[in-house]
């Protein structure tokens, strides 16, 4: 198989009225002669085209980017590192007629550089064309750690985990190995991955309120006067749980299935044994900047060995990644109940709420707000039907490299919607609660969180009115 030098009849411009080639590029050597070995011993026709002072294999022209694509899936079996360029053709060179000299017109733009050219093209993700310039640059500039730096991010983005690796580790002794050592722990985070992962916990618990109720020994109901025993509502407890998740993809859509199980068991107060279990799938579909999220669940919860509810749903979201740093998201929620454990407590739920998220280097925080909408199926139940207006406040900071604080703080409004047939008026609550946990990481795969939580739940029917104290401590194996 003969290999041909292409003339330098292509260029990375874009020119006026100029039709894109797609070539599959699969290597670039400093010497002619080296590039016509890997052309002579490859099994696809490959020509050599030279690009100033460097010599590149790619595949025969296409005119359509589909084309290119399957060219690229065939090579990559042999060459790893292969990826498409898009190269225009340059204009004649035949001479023209002179034309009347005319009064240079000042600039009012200085043309871009090379390497500014290559950052604009890889801030608009543009990687394959962004990849060729920072190439280009690295074989005129060998020592340019800056152009190094960002040809390893792209080469990352388009997933030659190898390659990236080697050139990051060439800059990990220059001003730029903070930024170098960030991404030697993504890429090494990446290949941890699997398709498949789980993790396990146990931990130890008290709750001071298992029952949420009042605190007062006796509290009035409309004509009844209740007597609470607040000694059986206290109790130490120990959990478990579980959860194994799998991801797959396929092209730009990723299948994200999750089986999740808690238990809370050993309650010193009789009667609470809780057990749950969850199972949802989530079809995740990126597009530029936005994200489709499309999940539905169900799961199933025991008390005491007997099915207390089990719950159908679905909660659709759109995130959109406005930048590096922050991230926007709006969603659904659906839920359809059927509970066991008293009689006609079935409802349906909907509902929407929207978030932000900030995450920078240490620091992590969000904002969420919802409302809710509970439809008792059966038109007796005044203490189901309701209205919940909902907020919550998160922030966490990671210290020392091993050490997570973290704190939550919410409010929710429940506006019941029956009136109360003892009361004579609607009931109405008002929950607020704030959560403190602080976690160290023994290794990458163990943890160990230490967790706070206050609850006071005030309503206008004294004896819905509670306050509730909770610590746990949670020990984590990822596998």
């Amino acid at each position: 198989m003969a290999a041909k030098t292409t003339p330098h009849s292509y260029t990375l411009e874009k020119r006026a009225a100029a039709q894109p080639l797609y070539f599959v590029k699969v290597g670039t050597y400093h010497y002619r002669d080296n590039a016509r070995k890997e052309a002579l011993a490859a099994d696809y026709p490959l020509q050599i085209i030279r690009t100033r002072d460097y010599y590149s294999l790619v595949s025969e022209p296409f005119h359509e980017k589909n084309g290119a694509k399957v060219m690229l899936q065939k090579l990559r079996k042999k060459y790893h590192d292969a990826y498409i360029i898009t190269l225009y053709r340059q204009k004649s060179t035949t001479k023209q007629k002179r034309l009347p000299r005319q009064k240079s017109v000042p600039q009012t733009k200085r043309p871009l550089s090379l390497f500014s050219r290559a950052i604009q093209l890889y801030r608009h993700n543009s990687l394959e064309e962004a990849l060729v310039l920072f190439d280009r640059i690295l074989i005129e500039e060998p020592e340019n750690d800056y152009a190094r730096n960002y040809y390893a991010k792209t080469l990352m983005k388009l997933g030659f985990y190898d390659d990236a690796e080697r050139e990051f580790q060439k800059v990990h002794d220059t001003a730029l190995k903070n930024e170098s050592c960030r991404y030697l722990r993504q890429i090494a985070i990446h290949r941890s991955k699997a398709p498949y992962k789980s993790w396990f916990a146990v931990g130890l618990g008290y709750d001071d309120n298992i029952n949420l109720t009042t605190d007062k020994n006796t509290t009035q109901y409309g004509p009844y006067l209740l007597q609470n025993d607040t000694h059986k509502t206290k109790s130490s407890y120990a959990t478990a749980a579980f959860a194994l998740s799998h991801t797959k993809k396929v092209k730009d859509l990723t299948l994200y299935t999750t089986l999740y199980s808690y238990n809370e068991l050993l309650h010193s107060a009789t009667g609470n044994n809780l057990n749950f279990f969850d199972l949802s799938t989530s079809l995740i579909k990126k597009y530029h900047r936005f994200s489709l999220v499309a999940p539905v669940g169900a799961n199933i919860a025991w008390l005491d060995g007997k099915q207390v509810s089990r719950n159908i749903y679905t909660a659709p979201a759109i995130l959109y990644q406005a930048s590096r740093h922050l991230q926007l998201k709006t969603s659904l929620l659906l839920n359809d109940n059927h509970t066991a454990f008293a009689k006609n407590r079935d409802y349906l739920l909907i509902g929407g709420g929207a978030g932000i998220r900030y995450k920078k280097e240490r620091w992590q925080a969000s904002a969420d707000t919802g409302i809710q909408r509970y439809d008792a199926k059966e038109h007796i139940r005044y203490d189901i039907a309701k209205n919940l207006f909902q907020g919550r406040l998160s922030a966490g900071y990671n210290f020392k490299k091993q050490y997570r604080l973290a704190l939550v703080m919410g409010y929710e409004a429940h506006r019941f919607t029956r009136r109360d047939p003892v009361m004579g008026y609607k009931r109405r609550d008002t929950k607020s609660y704030y959560a403190l946990s602080l976690t160290r990481n023994i290794n990458p795969k163990k943890s160990v969180t230490a967790t706070y939580r206050y609850t006071d739940n005030r309503s206008n029917i004294n004896t819905y009115s509670y306050t509730k104290n909770n610590y746990t401590l949670t020990y984590k194996q990822h596998f």
